[in-house]
């Protein structure tokens, strides 16, 4: 003020025009940021499903269904990024130039009120307008942390605000009974993610058949031979409501052997983890007594000797440890492995079989 007078508040009111343009700029390039995490997770989630499952995908040849599949969530990456992109450098545009736009209306409207624009006046007020653009450069790379910081903290609050699972202290009072009236189990409701608006008519090209022409029929066209032989594998899970189990009534009396038998999907699962806890209880009366040992389907294996697998951390005994390992059938198997119950599995349990690594658990238990 005190070099150009009233033309400061030119500079100013500048200031306040861009300010809107600035924030809308930095709201949208901080949507597709979200939007580009979640496409990198299910990127990432689909990628080790391949992995993990490969040898399946190999017998079955699913490699071309789960390539596209991975591929039709790569490219949706890729396009956020460029959309990230030419956001960020629309905004790294206006930030830099501000500055500019603001000197050359402050001093323009110096001029045009009639007033002498000297070299000392105008190189002053350069000179405080640089030091003004270094702030204002600064706050791109300021708001695109600031943007990553706010999509992490979402993230991890989404996650530290979830529910948390009641501690259950052990009931001692009949060791091996456990009962089960009229029991309903739930797991949690997980979010549905945002719709996104759909363009053009459903499975429709978006061409609308000309005057006397009769559209075509998907029937009429040729069908490929390799069609049909195809998985189609959506890139997407579609959204379902959590699987509940209603009215489970059981009494299982100590130290007899219930098997539960039924078709996939039907909930097998699901009553094993809901007599761990795992799985919500809405209503109804359950009792475990005693310690429970639970073997879960898929083998759970350390990186690191068979022996410390099944130790999982105690106090060795070795009367019990001998014990174990001949309930659990794993002395054939020990007796084939180099170096007995000191040879060192390999990382995801490589080094064992399926079943052996079932037994390692079973021993654990």
């Amino acid at each position: 003020y005190d070099v150009i007078q009233w033309s400061t508040f030119i500079g100013f009111l500048c200031i306040i025009v861009a300010a809107p343009f600035t924030f809308m700029v930095a709201k949208t390039l901080f949507a597709i940021r979200l939007k580009l995490l979640k496409t990198a997770e299910g990127r990432i989630n689909i990628l080790s499903e391949v992995i993990n499952g490969m040898r399946v995908i190999k017998y079955y040849a699913w490699e071309k269904s789960f390539k596209e599949r991975a591929q039709e969530i790569r490219n949706k990456e890729v396009k956020l990024i460029w959309a990230s992109q030419k956001v960020g450098a629309l905004f790294g545009v206006a930030l830099f130039s501000t500055p500019i736009f603001i000197a050359v209306c402050s001093l323009g409207s110096y001029s045009l009120a009639g007033n002498t624009l000297t070299a000392s006046t105008a190189y002053t007020a350069l000179a405080l307008f640089n030091m003004l653009r270094f702030p204002l450069i600064l706050v791109p790379f300021l708001l695109t942390n600031l943007l990553n910081a706010l999509s992490a903290v979402q993230r991890l609050g989404a996650f530290l605000l979830q529910d948390e699972t009641d501690k259950v202290e052990p009931d001692m009072s009949e060791p091996g009974r456990v009962r089960v009236a009229a029991g309903d189990f739930k797991w949690p409701a997980v979010q549905k993610k945002p719709e996104e608006p759909k363009k053009g008519p459903p499975g429709g090209g978006g061409k609308k058949p000309k005057k006397g022409e009769e559209p075509k029929k998907a029937d009429d066209e040729p069908k490929k031979a390799d069609d049909a032989e195809e998985v189609e594998v959506p890139a997407e899970e579609p959204e379902q409501p959590p699987f509940e189990l209603a009215g489970v009534d059981l009494d299982l009396a100590p130290g007899s052997l219930t098997m539960v038998i039924g078709r996939v999907g039907c909930g097998k699962s699901t009553l094993l983890s809901a007599l761990n806890k795992f799985v919500p209880q809405t209503t109804g009366d359950m009792k475990v007594s005693g310690r429970v040992a639970y073997v879960a389907q898929t083998a759970w294996i350390l990186n690191s000797t068979v022996k410390d697998n099944i130790l999982f951390g105690q106090a060795y005994d070795a009367d019990k440890y001998r014990k174990c390992l001949r309930h659990s059938q794993l002395n054939a198997d020990l007796d084939m492995l180099p170096a007995g119950d000191m040879t060192m599995i390999g990382e995801r349990g490589v080094t064992l079989s399926g079943g052996q690594k079932q037994r390692v658990s079973i021993a654990r238990a």
